[in-house]
């Protein structure tokens, strides 16, 4: 829950509600606020999703969708990386679709587009539909969580279900096109109705400006913003890095303008992901290790992705990663009792570029 103490009451006359999700490349969110007049609204972060039990105070879920061979959405989010889930789409040959947010990327913004993650999209589907599929998915998670937290959560749902505001953020740069897909595909998941009413409720923010007003509500004092200063925020997500440059205009009420046009790369955490991929089916596969199957190496990435990633923090430590069972052994490699061990420096990931 956000730090409400800087945001002043509600000025409407009526009772609304505000959905936010960030759709990101790799894992997602969403958060509510409900409003009422004169006062100050809590911003309620959604936690709890089904799949994700050991994950209780998660905010974020995958960016994953599981479709049939006639193009029938099957799971999205947490469930789709529940064991039992997963051994049905081996067992029934559904199609992962994930990384789908790049297939909106502008054409021709950035050369790493020839590096970015492939997706196969299920038949009959487009990019828009499939995201469509998704935020709808996670719209439903935002409307579940608040009419299991609000006290008389179904009266007030009811009330405000037809004016509901949805705000979709978006990598830096994105433009009138991006903003027309993500609409439509909004339109797609049920958030609202294909009618101009409908439309106008769904608002856009830059990733580089959600994230300023994340650092205003969750550590940066207002008492530190004076007219003149200026700030840089560095937005590092899953697909993209973004990078915005803001001047505060005034501070009653806070206004910002930018002061450098703001930038987008696609150099997120997926790509180094990637990098790790190649690393091991280089070490693995070219070397000949009895476990250079594809099952072995895409859980080394699940699980290099999940923990040992998030646990670096020098070139010159060891990187482990869990795999399989502690059986599993085969030093020449770096493999013993279920780890395979990169030495640090001499053994870095390749570059990603």
């Amino acid at each position: 829950m956000s730090n409400s103490n800087s945001r002043p009451p509600y000025r409407g006359t009526e009772k609304g509600l505000v959905i936010s999700i960030d759709f990101g490349t790799t894992y997602s969110g969403t958060s509510w606020a409900l409003l009422d007049p004169n006062q100050v609204s809590q911003i309620r972060d959604v936690t709890g999703y089904e799949g994700q039990e050991d994950e209780a105070n998660s905010t974020k879920i995958p960016s994953v969708l599981f479709y049939d061979r006639f193009g029938e959405l099957q799971a999205a989010g947490a469930k789709t990386s529940d064991p039992e889930i997963e051994m049905q789409a081996q067992d029934e040959d559904w199609i992962r679709v994930e990384w789908f947010k790049l297939l909106l990327r502008p054409l021709g913004k950035d050369p790493e587009l020839d590096d970015a993650p492939k997706t196969t999209l299920p038949p009959y589907k487009t990019a828009v539909d499939v995201i469509g599929d998704y935020i709808g998915h996670v719209a439903s998670l935002a409307r579940k969580h608040f009419l299991e937290n609000m006290i008389g959560s179904a009266v007030i749902w009811n009330e405000v279900k037809n004016r509901i505001q949805y705000v979709l953020s978006h990598p830096n740069g994105w433009a009138m096109s991006q903003h027309d897909s993500l609409r439509k595909a909004a339109i797609i998941g049920g958030l609202v109705p294909d009618t101009a009413e409908g439309r106008a409720r769904i608002h856009f923010v830059s990733e580089g400006e959600a994230s300023f007003h994340w650092c205003l509500a969750e550590g940066l004092s207002r008492n530190d913003l004076k007219k003149g200063n200026r700030y840089i925020v560095v937005d590092a997500g899953g697909g993209t890095i973004d990078v915005s440059s803001f001047e505060v205009v005034s501070t009653g009420p806070l206004q910002l303008k930018e002061v450098a046009v703001s930038s987008s790369r696609l150099a997120g955490s997926v790509y180094v992901n990637q990098a790790f991929e190649r690393y091991v089916e280089e070490k693995l596969v070219d070397g000949g290790s009895i476990y250079a199957d594809t099952e072995n190496i895409k859980q080394m990435v699940q699980e290099f992705e999940k923990r040992s990633k998030r646990k670096f923090r020098d070139v010159d430590q060891k990187t482990i990663v869990l795999f399989g069972s502690p059986r599993e052994h085969d030093p020449k490699f770096g493999i013993r009792s279920g780890r395979l061990i990169v030495e640090g420096h001499s053994g870095r990931y390749p570059e990603t570029s």
